[in-house]
């Protein structure tokens, strides 16, 4: 069989993969485990006004050259428990349906993002600003109050294609005033990632300006390519037609038919690509749990992509409902 050779310049080679690869012998490729800092955790609640910290696939630490300090977005979902919990034990028996809970839900929380900065990446400040003030204070929360509304799994980027410095972040969110009901997907803007401004033009996914993103949303930046890409969740994946002679089943979700590809339920990976941060391609279905080799629970949570010499990496979360 006849080898073509592969042209690979001067791009860094990172032999993740054996594409690249001619020829081995008695080598073998190992993935190590990061070691955790002995001062962790590094960010923690210890402020008044922070109530439950939501840190996880959209949490973002940037490092901005121009100001030598490490940034870092984290959400806070400001949920009042007690009062969720006064609110469930006050419905009827009957009334304790999925639906209703999400709905008590919405109503006891106060989604905002959170901002926090450092210059070794390891002992971390939390600057007091003017855009919120609780209880008379000044607090590090940079976006979401009741004027504007909840912000919720936010993505921040560091854009550097942007040539207008009042754009150099950019950030995708899910907000509401009330809830589910008004909840919608929105783009905002900063020069230093403290004060943020939405967009007046509505996001649009395939021409949809409606709600079409769950609650995991990642943006990054090629500058390769010089596009955008969006990796997500879309709002309906977990709504499949389901056969009404099919068992109704408890738990969050509808239930897993392995052989049927029409009633997929997991949580899966959708794409999309775009040169215009409000304008977006619909999506389209990229990573979805196979049957045969993943277990019968696994779910693909998240991506989040990165360029490393001519390869693109992603670091996916699995979710396992069981």
């Amino acid at each position: 069989m006849k080898n073509t050779p592969i042209n690979i310049g001067e791009v860094t080679q990172t032999f993740i993969d054996n594409y690249a690869i001619e020829m081995v012998n008695f080598a073998t490729r190992t993935m190590h485990q990061p070691k955790k800092h002995q001062m962790n955790p590094l960010v923690q609640k210890d402020r008044p006004w922070e109530k439950v910290l939501l840190i996880r696939n959209n949490a973002y630490v940037r490092w901005d050259e121009g100001d030598r300090l490490f940034k870092f977005w984290y959400e806070d979902c400001g949920w009042d428990y007690t009062a969720f919990m006064a609110i469930e034990r006050s419905r009827p028996e009957q009334e304790h349906l999925e639906m209703a809970v999400v709905e008590s839900y919405e109503r006891t929380i106060d989604n905002r993002l959170l901002y926090a900065e450092s210059k070794d990446g390891i002992h971390w400040d939390k600057p007091l600003m003017d855009y919120r003030m609780v209880d008379g204070h000044r607090t590090n929360i940079c976006f979401g109050d009741e004027a504007y509304g909840k912000v919720h799994a936010c993505s921040v980027l560091l854009d550097p294609l942007e040539t207008d410095a009042s754009y150099r972040y950019k950030a995708m969110y899910w907000t509401a005033k009330r809830g589910v009901s008004d909840a919608r997907i929105a783009t905002a803007f900063s020069a230093d990632g403290r004060q943020w401004i939405p967009y007046d033009e509505p996001l649009r996914i395939g021409q949809i300006t409606q709600r079409q993103l769950g609650d995991v949303i990642i943006l990054s930046v090629d500058n390769v390519t010089g596009e955008y890409y969006l990796d997500t969740r879309s709002r309906s994946m977990q709504e499949p037609l389901l056969n009404p002679k099919h068992p109704v089943v408890s738990g969050w979700g509808p239930p897993h038919y392995p052989h049927d590809p029409w009633t997929m339920a997991k949580r899966r990976v959708f794409s999309s690509n775009s040169r215009d941060i409000n304008n977006w391609p619909a999506l389209r279905e990229m990573l979805v749990p196979d049957n045969v080799e993943d277990n019968l629970d696994d779910e693909f949570y998240s991506l989040a992509r990165f360029r490393m010499g001519d390869l693109i990496v992603g670091m996916m979360g699995v979710f396992s409902r069981t």
